[in-house]
């Protein structure tokens, strides 16, 4: 019997010691962890962070901010989530991220992360997103398509742009100069916006309404008078836009940095295509904003829900945000940027990377993200844009009632 109590005892003892020495529990809920080309690169860096059981969690991405939203109201445990730029706003207004400058120290972030990516998950002083893979959607333009048609050097000013585009038309009628989304009011509302932006216009200031101006008119104006040319296309989205780039058949076209894998695969060509591949600056208006492109990025986050262990939220994401060798291999195996300095510095030699992420550091947020009913919102300006596109409503009629629609939504 006194053996049996000292072995008992024994065991505790290990049992305390072996407890002490356990892995911390985090979980890690993200969207790339549900697509199978992601997957395994997660799982196996996953495995990889020290002194931490990564528990990972996958929602398709079209259900991923409901059930943040949902984790955070019922206090599910949530050290790491993964979070699209669109969904930080709302998100940091119900009270739902972490300030991540005291998981990971504001000090150690600046002296890891490029500073202009780095401000994209910050507001108010705090910052509740790093960014795990971030730059823009931008113009990518088409090199061999340009210099076929005679376009030597990208437009720099609308008056470039317009004169580009139509040079394209004349070289080849069956192409597409530039492939605005006209379809999809989603995509219609994110790239129409950076027009938008570029003749002075905005959809909101300061929480309200702000779209009927003569900014707005003279941009959605310019937009109308491509259709018109025959310039744009009507009926298509930037997923049938990308095909015919592939084909060398669009111009100009807005796309996040996939854009080059996706001409890769699509063109059929592989590396071969990617001295086509071209971004550019918005061009411009004269009117002192500079070119100008929609932040993109994919931010890891800690929802303040369910007590999460600070510690193991912070080991997680150092390694898979902070660590440059972990984003590299990210970049090698996914064509994700980094955001990183020291993995960027091993980048500079690319253009392509190097353009975007200077093109990056102007790019705004997209505006109806800012509120809750953001979808809502997205839906009336592209609904409104479109109208006028396709020639249903007058430019005048369709900025008029896309103020109306909106001010009803607020």
């Amino acid at each position: 019997m006194k053996r049996l109590k000292k072995l008992t005892l024994g065991a505790c003892i290990a049992a305390l010691c072996a407890g002490a020495a356990m892995a911390q529990d985090a979980r890690f809920v993200g969207w790339s962890y549900s697509e199978a080309s992601s997957k395994p690169f997660i799982e196996n860096e996953a495995a990889k962070v020290d002194g931490v059981d990564v528990e990972l969690i996958g929602f398709p991405w079209n259900q991923m901010v409901q059930n943040l939203i949902l984790r955070h109201r019922s206090g599910q445990t949530t050290e790491v989530a993964q979070v699209q730029d669109r969904w930080m706003p709302m998100l940091v207004g119900m009270g739902a991220l972490a300030d991540l400058n005291d998981t990971l120290g504001a000090d150690a972030l600046a002296d890891t992360v490029e500073p202009g990516l780095l401000a994209m998950g910050q507001s108010n002083g705090g910052q509740y997103g790093v960014p795990w893979t971030a730059a823009s959607i931008a113009l990518v333009g088409n090199r061999e398509l340009m210099e076929a048609a005679g376009v030597t050097e990208l437009p720099a000013t609308m008056e470039d742009f317009h004169a580009a585009l139509k040079k394209i038309k004349a070289a080849d009628p069956e192409a597409v100069p530039f492939g605005l989304s006209t379809t999809n009011p989603n995509l219609i509302q994110v790239e129409s916006q950076v027009f938008f932006w570029q003749f002075g216009a905005r959809f909101f200031r300061d929480g309200a309404v702000a779209v009927d101006s003569a900014e707005a008119r003279e941009a959605l104006a310019f937009l109308v008078q491509l259709v018109d040319e025959g310039l744009v296309a009507k009926g298509n989205d930037r997923n049938a836009t990308r095909a015919l780039y592939g084909q060398g058949k669009v111009g100009f076209y807005f796309d996040p940095p996939v854009a080059r894998g996706i001409a890769r695969n699509l063109s059929g060509e592989g590396e071969a295509f990617d001295e086509n591949v071209v971004v550019m600056p918005t061009p411009t208006t004269g009117n002192g904003e500079p070119p100008r492109s929609v932040v993109w990025a994919h931010f890891l986050t800690s929802l303040t829900a369910g007590s999460p262990d600070t510690e193991a939220a912070g080991k997680v994401i150092e390694h898979f945000a902070m660590k440059p060798d972990v984003q590299l291999r990210y970049w090698n195996e996914l064509g994700l940027f980094p955001t990183t300095k020291a993995a960027l510095a091993e980048l500079s030699d690319d253009a392509y990377v190097a353009n975007w992420i200077e093109l990056a550091r102007d790019a705004l947020p997209d505006e109806p993200a800012a509120f809750e009913n953001s979808a809502q919102l997205t839906q009336i300006i592209g609904e409104e844009i479109e109208a006028a596109l396709l020639g249903i409503k007058s430019v005048d009629e369709a900025i008029t009632d896309m103020a109306d629609r909106l001010e009803g939504a607020l």
